[in-house]
């Protein structure tokens, strides 16, 4: 039988490190993304192909509130007492 008991603080914050690296990561992952589709989008808009253009930016948009929904999770993982 051993005397050694894991600190439940210490094992919460484990806990909260393990699940905050693959939100980051999604968060990094989508950043890139949305920066390959905003270039896109721009290079299309000034060669005057709208047809590209408006869907990359859509899309581009998309990736953008994809991104905030993202870090509002993280921020209330953060603030979570639990």
């Amino acid at each position: 039988m051993t005397m050694y008991q894991r600190d439940p603080e210490l094992a919460r914050i484990e806990q909260k490190s393990q699940s905050v690296l693959p939100i980051m990561l999604g968060v990094m992952v989508l950043l890139l993304i949305q920066l390959w589709l905003i270039t896109i989008a721009l290079e299309s808009y000034l060669a005057a192909n709208m047809a590209l253009a408006a869907p990359t930016f859509l899309a581009s948009l998309f990736c953008f509130a994809l991104n905030l929904w993202l870090l509002k999770g993280l921020y209330g993982l953060d603030r979570t007492d639990g």
